[in-house]
């Protein structure tokens, strides 16, 4: 790791410490698992990555915005911005559209799905299952829709 890294990782562990994902396992381990899909991306993938659920899952004021600047630079912060969740933002209509137009939001929220999707297994089945299975789908969909032009030939 490096200096960047080192901080973001600290960083992490502080936000995300006592919280549990809903499995009953610590979040920090869901947000590693995402860091290393991404690692082979570049260092900013990989700290978008391991911070992405932080500035969500915990209380956050401005200040700390203020310092996640400072601390890790402009490229950390548009990245960790695009990845959380406004207050009042419609999941499907405002956010996921918002943070896949964005290039590291969408690589990250492809690694972040997939992730969960794979940890589906560790809930029992029924509404929250099911319900959570249709929402990585949906973001599967959505990230991967090819791009078409005028003529409605695919853009590559």
């Amino acid at each position: 790791m490096n200096d960047r890294v080192d901080l973001a990782f600290k960083i992490a562990a502080e936000r995300y410490a006592g919280l549990v994902d809903k499995s009953g396992k610590p979040i920090m381990y869901h947000a590693l698992d995402v860091a290393a899909a991404v690692r082979h991306r570049g260092e900013l993938y990989e700290i978008v990555a391991l911070l992405h659920d932080a500035y969500e899952e915990s209380d956050v004021v401005q200040s700390d915005w203020a310092e996640l600047l400072k601390l890790l630079g402009r490229d950390v912060y548009d990245g960790v911005k695009a990845m959380t969740i406004k207050e009042g933002e419609d999941y499907e209509l405002q956010y996921l559209p918002r943070v896949l137009a964005d290039p590291v939001g969408r690589i990250v929220k492809l690694a972040d799905s997939q992730n969960n999707y794979e940890r589906l297994v560790n809930l029992p089945d029924g509404e929250l299952k099911t319900r959570l299975k249709k929402k990585y789908e949906n973001v599967f969909k959505l990230a991967i829709k090819p791009k078409v032009n005028r003529e409605g030939m695919e853009i590559l």
